[in-house]
């Protein structure tokens, strides 16, 4: 993420690699930024690594409920999970991850 970063920063194009839902992996396929004014980050651990967030001249956290966030990942997975699923990956994965990066 870092050197996808610097390049956006830098004006140069970068490829961004587009994610598959399905397969839970980085696609062949890219999306190239040649440049941009804003830009925007978002996800669990987008905020975990010093050298990212030094690049970073605003940062906002949005923190929620844990009812809230599984109603939200069940809302963005039903294409690819059942709610029992989602249900499974946010106790198994993200919750935990939450929680560690509370403390």
């Amino acid at each position: 993420m870092k050197r996808s970063l610097d390049g956006i920063l830098g004006r140069e194009k970068v490829e961004i690699p587009k994610y598959d839902f399905m397969t839970h992996s980085r696609c062949s396929d890219y999306r190239v930024i040649s440049e941009a004014d804003v830009v925007l980050l978002e996800g669990i651990l987008v905020l975990y690594d010093p050298t990212v967030r030094a690049l970073m001249n605003m940062k906002l956290f949005v923190d929620t409920d844990s009812d809230t966030r599984l109603s939200r990942r069940g809302d963005t997975c039903t294409h690819t999970h059942t709610s029992a699923s989602s249900i499974s990956v946010v106790g198994d994965t993200c919750t935990h991850t939450h929680q560690r990066q509370q403390h």
